[in-house]
C-alpha cells in the first residue's frame, strides 16, 4: 500500500548503518585507509564529470517549477534559492543519478542517502581528512531530505499500481485485496514526485469530492536529468478525447474506482484507454480536477506519444468509438495523419437561423469581400447579415451599403455615435432574429467553408457556450487561438508565434479545447445566452477587454468558452479599429485595465483554464520564471 516512509523508522536505520562502522575500527588501519582513500578518488572524479555534464544540460528553469510545488509551505524565492544551493552540491547529483539508474522506488533514494551518510562517518573513524561536500550534505542537504520523509505522512492512504498491461477484472482483485482510500495507477515507466503525497494529499482534503485527479508532469532520465515539463490545464473533455492524459498516469478514489469496474458489463476489458473513459462518464466534469503540480517523472517522453502511433491509434478509436454509443452521442470518430483524434459531432436535425452581426466604418472593400465569402464560400446557408455602421463617411462605402438594402438576407443599423465596439454589436444583436449569433469583424476571409457549421454545432452542445476559430495573419501565422486570460496586462491571444503548420503546446493547436476566453472578432453563440448575461458592457468596455469580459460572465454561469481549429479564417485585426496606443486612447484604455483588474482578479491572478507555472508575460506557454 502506498503508504508514506515513517521517519522514525529511517532515523533508526540511519542510526544503525552509522554505528554498524565501529567494528572496523580495530582493523589494519592502513589497509582501509588506501581503500577508502582510492574510493573517496573514485567517487570525486565521478562527481567532477557527473556535475560538468548538468551544468551543461540540466536546464535551471527545472528549479522553477519544483519551488511552485513547495509555494504553500515555503517562500517561493527562499525555496528556489535552496534549490540552486543544492544544485551546487556534487554529491546531490550522484545520489540522484544512483537512485535513477538503480530503481525508481523512494526507499532506495533514502537508502543512498543513508549510505553518504555512512561513507562520511568511515572517513571520520578513520581520521580521514573531512570532505568538504559531506560537510555540506550534513548541514544544508540532509536535514531537508528528512523533511521531505516526514512530510509523506498524510491522512489518507493510496494503493500505488505500477503495471503495464492488465484487464479490468484483475485491477478490481488487486485493489480489493489491498484496502486504501485512493488509488495511484501507473502504466509505464516512472516515479512519483518527491511532493507527490504532500501535495495530493493537502488537495484531497480540500476536495474531498474528487474522484478522479490528475496533475503535471515531466521526463526524468535515468541519468536524472529532468526536462519536457507538460503543465495541464483544468477539464476539458474534448481536450481529452484528442489527448488522452489519463491512462498512464492518474489517481482514483477507491470507493469510485470499484463501482466504475463493478458496473461495467465486460470485465475483461483492457484498463489502458478504457478506464479512464468508462471513468468520466460515471463522474461529474467537478469532480475530475487537475493539480498544478508536478506529480509525476514519466521515464521517456514517448509515454506520452505512443497513443499517437500504430496499434495504439486502433485502441484508442474502438475505446472512444464504443464510449460514444455508451452515452448515445451522435458523433464519428476520425485521425489526423499525426493520429490525432477528432470527434465529430453530428449536425442538428435543423440548422437554426444565424444572425451574423458585423460592425463596419469605410474600408468597403473589406465589407464586400466578407459578404462574398459568406454567400460564397461558406456552406452555411440560413444565415442574417446585419451590419452596423458606425460614421461612415467615404462615397464607395455609402452607395454599396445602398445596394445592400435590396438583399433579402443584410440589414443595415446605424449607429451615429463615437466608436463603442460593445454598444455598437449589442445594437445589431437587438435586430437579430436568429437563434444563433456569429460576431465578426469586417476584416475577416473565410479559409474553411465548412467553418460556420463546425461552430454552430459546438455552440449548441449541453455545457457550451461562447465557441471561437483558429484565426491567421496573411502570412499564416497565428493570430488567434484562444485567449488566456491573467497574461501581461489582462489577456493575450495565445500561439501567436506559431505558424499554421505547427502543433503548438503540446499539439493544442490541433484539437478543440476549453480556454479562458476567445477574441469577438469572431465568435458564435445562443441569442439566448447573449441576452442572459447582458451583452457587452457598453458602460465600462467599450473598446478593449469587452470579449474577454462577455466569456468570463458566461463562465460564472457554468458554461465552457471552447476553440476549434477547425473554423479557419483570416484575420487582418483591427483594420477598423483606432489603436489602443494612440494618444487619445491611452486613457480609456487604462480605465479599461483598471476596470478588468478590479472585477475579474480572481481570473485573472489563477484562471484554471491556464497553468500557473506557464508565463504570465508571454503569449507562448513556456515555463514561468519566478
Amino acid at each position: 500500500m502506498g503508504t508514506t516512509v515513517d521517519s522514525g523508522l529511517v532515523g533508526n536505520y540511519c542510526a544503525f548503518l552509522m554505528a554498524t562502522p565501529t567494528n572496523y575500527v580495530d582493523l589494519e588501519q592502513q589497509s582501509q585507509q588506501r581503500f577508502f582513500e582510492l574510493q573517496r578518488t573514485l567517487i570525486l572524479l565521478a562527481l567532477k564529470v557527473s556535475y560538468f555534464f548538468d551544468k551543461i544540460f540540466r536546464p535551471a528553469s527545472i528549479y522553477q517549477y519544483d519551488a511552485m510545488a513547495d509555494a504553500k509551505a515555503v517562500d517561493l524565492n527562499k525555496k528556489l534559492q535552496s534549490l540552486k544551493t543544492l544544485r551546487r552540491l556534487p554529491l546531490v547529483r550522484l545520489a540522484f543519478a544512483v537512485h535513477g539508474l538503480l530503481d525508481s522506488s523512494r526507499n532506495l533514494k533514502e537508502l543512498t542517502y543513508t549510505l553518504f551518510l555512512w561513507q562520511w562517518f568511515l572517513f571520520k573513524k578513520l581520521n580521514l581528512n573531512k570532505s568538504k561536500d559531506f560537510e555540506l550534505w550534513l548541514k544544508n542537504v540532509e536535514p531537508q531530505e528528512i523533511a521531505k520523509i516526514q512530510a509523506r505522512k498524510v491522512n489518507h492512504t493510496y494503493l500505488h499500481i505500477n503495471l503495464d498491461s492488465t484487464n479490468l477484472n484483475d485491477l478490481k482483485n488487486r485493489v480489493k485485496q489491498e484496502p486504501s482510500d485512493y488509488v495511484v495507477l501507473q502504466l509505464g515507466a516512472g516515479q512519483l514526485s518527491d511532493y507527490f503525497y504532500k501535495a495530493v494529499d493537502s488537495f484531497l482534503a480540500e476536495h474531498p469530492e474528487t474522484e478522479i485527479l490528475y496533475g503535471d508532469e515531466d521526463t526524468q532520465t535515468l541519468t536524472g536529468e529532468r526536462k519536457d515539463p507538460e503543465f495541464r490545464f483544468s477539464w476539458c473533455i474534448d481536450r481529452f478525447y484528442a489527448d488522452d492524459f489519463l491512462s498512464h498516469f492518474c489517481v482514483y478514489k477507491t470507493s469510485f474506482l470499484l463501482k466504475v469496474i463493478g458496473q461495467y458489463i465486460n470485465p475483461d476489458e483492457q484498463v489502458k484507454y478504457n478506464l479512464p473513459l468508462l471513468a468520466i462518464e460515471q463522474a461529474p466534469n467537478q469532480n475530475v480536477r487537475h493539480l498544478p503540480s508536478i506529480l509525476f517523472h514519466r521515464r521517456s517522453k514517448t509515454i506520452r506519444s505512443e497513443q499517437y502511433r500504430g496499434p495504439e491509434v486502433a485502441l484508442r478509436k474502438m475505446a472512444l468509438e464504443q464510449h460514444l454509443q455508451r452515452l448515445n452521442l451522435k458523433a464519428t470518430v476520425d485521425f489526423s495523419k499525426q493520429g490525432i483524434p477528432r470527434v465529430k459531432y453530428a449536425a442538428p436535425d435543423e440548422w437554426p437561423l444565424v444572425s451574423v452581426v458585423v460592425p463596419i466604418k469605410d474600408k468597403v472593400e473589406l465589407l464586400k469581400n466578407l459578404i462574398d465569402d459568406l454567400k460564397y464560400k461558406t456552406n452555411y446557408r440560413n444565415l442574417e447579415i446585419i451590419v452596423v455602421d458606425n460614421n461612415s463617411s467615404e462615397a464607395d462605402t455609402l452607395n454599396y451599403l445602398g445596394q445592400l438594402k435590396y438583399v433579402p438576407e443584410v440589414k443595415i443599423l446605424k449607429y451615429p455615435h463615437a466608436f463603442n465596439y460593445s454598444a455598437i454589436n449589442n445594437l445589431g444583436v437587438s435586430a437579430a432574429r436568429g437563434e444563433v449569433l456569429a460576431l465578426l469583424n469586417n476584416d475577416l476571409e473565410v479559409i474553411d467553408p465548412n467553418w460556420l457549421g463546425e461552430m454552430v454545432t459546438h455552440s449548441l452542445r449541453p455545457g457550451v457556450g461562447i465557441v471561437g476559430a483558429k484565426l491567421y495573419y496573411k502570412n499564416n501565422f497565428i493570430q488567434h487561438a484562444g485567449v488566456g486570460v491573467g497574461i501581461r496586462p489582462i489577456s493575450v491571444h495565445l500561439h501567436r508565434q506559431n505558424h499554421r503548420s505547427e502543433s503548438g503546446y503540446w499539439n493544442q493547436l490541433q484539437f478543440t479545447h476549453t480556454v479562458g476566453a476567445v477574441t469577438g472578432a469572431c465568435m458564435v453563440l445562443r441569442k439566448g445566452l447573449f441576452e442572459k448575461v447582458g451583452g457587452f458592457d457598453e458602460v465600462n468596455l467599450a473598446v478593449a477587454y469587452n470579449d474577454v469580459d462577455l466569456c468570463l460572465r458566461v463562465r460564472e454561469l457554468g458554461l465552457r468558452i471552447l476553440w476549434t481549429p477547425y473554423a479557419e479564417l483570416y484575420h487582418l485585426e483591427s483594420a477598423t479599429r483606432p489603436s489602443d496606443a494612440l494618444p487619445a486612447q491611452i486613457e480609456r484604455y487604462g480605465r479599461e485595465i483598471q476596470y478588468m483588474k478590479a472585477k475579474w482578479r480572481r481570473y485573472l491572478e489563477n484562471d484554471p483554464c491556464y497553468n500557473p507555472n506557464l508565463t504570465r508575460e508571454k503569449f507562448d506557454c513556456e515555463g514561468r520564471e519566478l
